[in-house]
């Protein structure tokens, strides 16, 4: 039987197409980098040019001064997605073995390791496992921002090899010196899901959901060609290489697929029009969330991962993996798969760049010496009573030719690095960056909300919220009103909020076997008052507002396999909900604070 949730019932129920750039009159050759399969790989990042930002996705496609930029970042963007895949430096080891290779169980990918199920990247290995279920990669710890961001030097570094390979082959001496300049100017380029959209424009711009784009090579002549933006094509798709859990057959699709219909197809097709609606719908809530993190005052371990984070405030880690959790039944969705999607790099390049404007606000805290009981990866065992800091080896990247990895101290100052973003740009001071992030996502909240104290100048606005705690692998949706749970709530007119926790289902289970809770915020400040103009809320009294909220708000909690499949879940779900009274800051270079904090409804003392 469906069940709807609310506060009155808590006990819940291929072969690729040619490359049209080497076909082009400009005659590229296939540019292929040497394999170095037996030696270290150095991880560098891009050391020409100096220190060049990197630019939010609409900005390089779209303005002028950034046009032979963006020709070379889509024809090296194309040319590495069509390296051989038994290179290490391809496109399918880089974004596979690195991430997710290990999740097929006894096989591996064929390049460098055969037959075994100790598989490396790299020569970087062993693993602590007897019998590897994860990647290099780190979620659900200290590590997570810091371990992605030699990842991103890396795809950099091979982006710029593959761009300077494609100036070498123009022969009109002035085009190549035009475009040996813009080859150096060439960062990876970010998108930012939380800026509000140009009008007539979505969440995920245009020019990316296409599958041609239109490209004028370095000669001038125009052609469309297939978009390495809207997906990656595996050449071939090799079945033993992905797991077949019977949620998703990735072991079949040929390319990666975005929102994939029917999704137990082993040709489906993209229907995009959930997905964008999603991802419309998420931009309120990744507004609030990432102002959340970024106007509280947190330590670096506080900030970054959805362990150490505080659930009413939120974490980066989890910000991000509400962007993730929009590509329902696609590669970008499941960590095992996401590095696949060309969207991953621009999604992950964001990341960054949130992390890089925290550290210039807050710079005097980085990663600090703690257990991360929760992460695991090939090459670390949370559960050990080892802390990680920052000198822990980023496994498995090399930073030198003696076998060196990078720590998160040796990528702390991102101006070593020879990238930085356009925020950070002529060194801003902490007050400006204030400035500049409430400009970029705060949205002032309705002035209905506000409130001055008779005899008190300070002014003060309440804010609404419920803080869920929910076991690992489930998506829990929330709306206001009479509802039903035969509908897709992705796109319920009254949906005010979600609340994922899909993205830590490999963290396991504790030492008694129990699944793994996670806390996180849901903000209901614009649900309310959207309620209140539509008649639904009589007034935005607090008391008025609370009833409301205790009677109106429901949810429904599904499984990570299917959206449609309701979940119980018992006493690994709770929800607390509360406001609370902040100042509203009388200059943009400052952040509210909470002045107190009200709690409504709690269903573990319900």
């Amino acid at each position: 039987m469906v069940k709807l949730f609310s506060f009155g019932a808590l006990s819940v129920a291929s072969t690729l197409l040619p490359l049209v750039v080497f076909a082009s009159p400009v005659q590229f050759d296939l540019v292929r980098l040497a394999a170095r399969q037996n030696s270290n790989f150095v991880i560098t990042g891009v050391t020409e040019g100096g220190q060049q930002p990197r630019l939010n996705i609409r900005d390089l496609q779209s303005k002028p001064e950034h046009k032979d930029i963006w020709t070379l970042y889509i024809l090296a963007l194309r040319s590495l997605q069509e390296v051989d895949q038994q290179d290490k430096l391809s496109w399918y080891q880089v974004a596979g073995k690195i991430m997710i290779y290990l999740y097929a169980n006894n096989f591996i990918i064929e390049a460098g390791i055969h037959g075994q199920p100790w598989i490396e990247w790299d020569g970087v290995g062993p693993t602590w496992m007897e019998e590897p279920d994860v990647g290099y990669c780190h979620h659900n710890g200290a590590l997570f921002a810091t371990w992605h961001r030699p990842y991103m030097m890396l795809y950099e570094q091979l982006l710029y090899k593959h761009a300077v390979s494609i100036v070498d082959k123009i022969s009109d001496t002035t085009t190549k010196t035009r475009f040996r300049e813009a080859a150096k100017k060439l960062r990876a380029p970010y998108w930012d899901w939380a800026q509000k959209t140009p009008a007539g424009d979505t969440i995920l711009p245009g020019f990316m959901t296409n599958e041609q784009i239109a490209i004028t090579y370095p000669n001038g002549t125009q052609a469309n060609i297939r978009n390495p933006l809207r997906s990656y094509h595996f050449n071939p798709v090799i079945p033993e290489h992905f797991v077949n859990d019977g949620s998703r057959p990735y072991h079949l699709w040929n390319k990666t697929f975005w929102s994939p219909e029917p999704t137990d197809s082993p040709t489906p097709t993209d229907n995009l029009a959930p997905l964008i609606r999603t991802l419309n719908n998420n931009l309120g809530w990744a507004r609030e969330r990432l102002f959340s993190i970024f106007s509280a005052d947190l330590s670096y371990n506080r900030f970054s991962n959805s362990y150490m984070g505080i659930p009413d405030i939120g974490n980066l880690e989890a910000v991000h993996g509400s962007i993730h959790d929009s590509f329902i039944g696609g590669h970008m969705r499941p960590a095992e798969t996401s590095a696949f999607d060309p969207v991953f790099w621009l999604h992950h390049s964001n990341v960054d760049r949130q992390l890089a404007i925290w550290q210039a606000i807050r710079p005097a805290t980085w990663v600090e010496s703690a257990r991360n009981i929760r992460s695991k990866t090939y090459m670390l065992n949370g559960m050990a009573d080892e802390p990680t800091d920052g000198n822990t080896p980023l496994y498995p990247f090399h930073k030198n030719a003696q076998g060196d990895f990078w720590t998160s101290n040796d990528i702390r100052d991102i101006s070593k690095l020879g990238y930085t973003y356009p925020e950070l740009l002529n060194n801003p001071t902490p007050e400006s960056l204030k400035a500049k992030i409430t400009e970029l996502y705060y949205d002032k909240p309705n002035t209905l909300l506000h409130r001055r104290q008779e005899g008190n100048t300070t002014e003060t606005i309440r804010t609404y919220q419920a803080t869920v705690h929910l076991q690992s692998g489930l998506k829990a949706y929330f709306a206001f009103g009479d509802s039903t749970t035969n509908i897709d709530w992705s796109s319920h007119d009254n949906l005010v909020g979600t609340f994922s926790t899909v993205l830590n289902k490999d963290a396991g289970k504790d030492a008694d076997g129990n699944e793994f809770v996670w806390g996180g915020p849901v903000f209901l400040s614009q649900g309310v008052v959207k309620a209140h103009e539509a008649g639904k809320l009589k007034s935005l009294d607090e008391k008025e507002v609370s009833e409301f909220l205790k009677k109106e708000l429901k949810w429904k909690i599904v499984s990570d396999k299917e959206d449609d499949v309701v979940v119980e879940v018992g006493k690994n779900f709770n929800i607390t909900i509360f406001s609370n009274l902040k100042t509203v800051p009388a200059s943009p270079s400052e952040f509210p604070t909470i002045i107190s904090k009200d709690v409504y409804f709690d269903s573990t003392k319900a």
